[in-house]
């Protein structure tokens, strides 16, 4: 499937952007149980999923650089969560499930590619097959203090819904965390026309939705959450303004990856979330974090 044979426009309700027309359901759950993976492992997709799959001493810095940035942030944003109960989807090979049970949280995660999900369980952590229609059906009184979606939201046909489903699923009070990319946001414009390269970060299948930090707020309020917190994670976009062109040039991207890992591995976890917090602000960041809370009114609908 290519990105040529799609449109972006704005959706009429909801206001973010998507592709048109929407890929078919069928197609898109066959790409994500059976060939994403595969992606991955081939280095095609999720870089950071790759290196950790792999295994080795790269393995071990990239898991060391995630506890250290995001998942510190994570769990940090979730102590003001009701109570311990997490739900991660789309949660992959359970990565985040596990740092979250060794911080006191009882954690669990659902995930629609089967070798995903072979690989958290060989890890003794509790993940099931399925998309988060699937679990909530499948767990008709279950409830959550917190749901994180971790860069998932962007992939889905139908996300309005699936946030819905999420918020169904959350204690009073609960609490909704969602990463995604910022896209189309001011300085990837800059960085590209800068550069003259392609619009990198429109890529269907994977990506049918895009967000950016004007176009989600609306939409969680909206859904009946009360936004507690925004970050944005290091703004990679930087290195192409600075001539770094990784777009025209992969080869250089591990190198620009690095230095920024070294830059955040420098810095103490609540001096990023100053700087994550200063970049939200100015629109800025790879990737938009949003914490959020259920509010009240939601469990009388």
């Amino acid at each position: 499937m290519s990105s040529d044979q799609h449109q972006i426009i704005t959706d009429p309700v909801w206001g973010h952007l998507r592709v048109e027309p929407v890929p078919a359901a069928d197609e898109l759950s066959e790409y994500y149980e059976s060939k994403y993976y595969d992606l991955i492992q081939q280095g095609g997709r999720a870089l950071e999923l790759q290196r950790l799959i792999a295994g080795g001493k790269e393995a071990d810095a990239t898991r060391n650089w995630l506890h250290h940035t995001l998942y510190d942030t994570l769990v940090a944003a979730l102590e003001a969560a009701p109570g311990r109960r997490v739900l991660d989807v789309g949660c992959g090979i359970g990565e985040f499930i596990a740092y979250a049970e060794q911080c006191g949280f009882s954690a669990q995660g659902v995930e629609p590619a089967k070798q995903a999900v072979e690989l958290a369980q060989s890890q003794g952590l509790s993940v099931e097959l399925g998309n988060l229609a699937d679990f909530a059906r499948n767990h008709s009184d279950a409830r959550f203090d917190a749901v994180t979606f971790l860069n998932v939201v962007e992939h889905s046909p139908e996300p309005i819904a699936l946030l819905e489903q999420a918020r169904d699923l959350l204690n009073d009070g609960g609490l909704l965390i969602c990463r995604l990319p910022n896209d189309f946001s001011p300085i990837q414009e800059l960085a590209r026309q800068k550069n003259e390269v392609r619009r990198w970060w429109v890529v269907v299948p994977d990506h049918i939705s895009y967000f950016n930090f004007d176009n989600f707020p609306p939409i969680l309020e909206r859904l009946g959450f009360s936004i507690e917190d925004t970050m944005g994670d290091y703004p990679m976009e930087f290195f192409l303004l600075m001539g770094r062109d990784y777009i025209t040039h992969p080869e250089l991207g591990k190198a620009c990856h690095l230095e920024r890992v070294q830059l955040e591995m420098s810095m103490p976890p609540e001096q990023l979330r100053s700087m994550y917090r200063g970049f939200a602000s100015a629109g800025i960041g790879r990737n938009a974090l949003f914490v959020a809370r259920k509010n009240r009114s939601c469990d009388q609908r």
